[in-house]
């Protein structure tokens, strides 16, 4: 996947970070990861892309990282995976998949409604059949660490 295709959604993840979650977030080298040996994570957001570009974007927290952001941004103590929680990702999965998309006005790409994936290990399996690793990209925060996934083609 070149650059030019998942710099959008870097840039994008760090705007959501700063302005939505209230918070500095640094990404590292993006690397391609293989399905099955993604990292494990406890919720996932995750947008689907469809018409001149087809595929996804997940953004995957761990429990106790997306508690402390989703707690400092309600000023209420979060433990647990709520429909607060699930609301925040699944908003912020439709915000970095919308921002990119403006970014990438030469392709014509529709974005579905946010999906929430909720369960310690899950694994989602609707990625992109042709590609056999998944590029991810981690984020540093105050918080914890977090994840960007890109599994798309373009047509």
């Amino acid at each position: 996947m070149e650059k030019d295709y998942y710099l959008p959604f870097i840039i994008a993840c760090k705007n959501v970070c700063e302005n939505f979650l209230m918070l500095n977030a640094e990404y590292e080298n993006p690397s391609f990861v293989e399905r099955e040996k993604m990292p494990p994570n406890d919720i996932s957001g995750i947008i689907t892309l469809g018409g001149d570009v087809t595929g996804l974007v997940m953004v995957s927290f761990k429990k106790e990282v997306i508690s402390k952001i989703v707690s400092k941004m309600i000023n209420k103590e979060i433990t647990e995976i709520d429909e607060n929680v699930m609301d925040i990702v699944g908003e912020t999965a439709n915000i970095i998949a919308g921002n990119a998309k403006e970014k990438l006005e030469k392709y014509k790409i529709i974005i579905s409604l946010p999906i929430v994936v909720t369960g310690k290990n899950h694994f989602v399996k609707q990625f992109n059949e042709a590609t056999e690793k998944i590029l991810e990209i981690p984020f540093k925060t105050s918080e914890g660490n977090f994840s960007l996934y890109l599994d798309f083609k373009t047509n």
